[in-house]
């Protein structure tokens, strides 16, 4: 009977043993420096787009999921916010946009474009960026704000960010 206990406190040891032995759960998802240096630098090479939880960000959250930033040669990070005035500081307060971003990328026309880029000028907006079938039809000489035609979400980003 003292041999049994005897080899069952031994075979208790090395189960312990063995256990301790292995990496942790934490370092097993532990990034080494030089990944983590690799992905910091991916993080700073691409384009950051600062979104909130709404409906308005749900087209570049959709445009996200469908790799559609990936199709057209776009590395793009989103930045989650959950406070208005942390998006504020984030994104330029003198541009916005009007039109429909379809899930190829296009920029879709909208309905009474004139009406939404004298609500833009009156608002105080500097630029706007519309859709280029909007742009036709209309006198854009009597608005002092600059309107920015794009049919792409590409050329979007090309007005935003130079």
């Amino acid at each position: 009977m003292n041999k049994f206990k005897t080899f069952a406190a031994l075979m208790l040891l090395l189960a312990i043993g063995f256990a301790g032995c292995g990496k942790s759960e934490a370092e097993r998802h532990r990034l080494s420096k030089k990944e983590k240096a690799r992905l910091d630098s991916l993080d700073r090479a691409a384009l950051k787009i600062a979104v909130m939880p709404t409906m308005d960000c749900l087209p570049i959250f959709l445009a996200c999921d469908n790799s559609i930033f990936q199709q057209q040669g776009v590395d793009v990070h989103l930045r989650r916010y959950t406070a208005q005035m942390d998006c504020d500081t984030a994104i330029e307060r003198n541009v916005c946009m009007a039109g429909e971003v379809g899930l190829s990328g296009e920029v879709r026309p909208v309905s009474r474009i004139e009406q939404r880029i004298a609500e833009a000028e009156k608002l105080g907006f500097q630029h706007i960026i519309i859709p280029k079938y909007n742009y036709h039809g209309f006198d854009h000489q009597k608005y002092q704000i600059e309107i920015h035609p794009v049919r792409k979400v590409e050329e979007a980003f090309r007005c935003l960010f130079g």
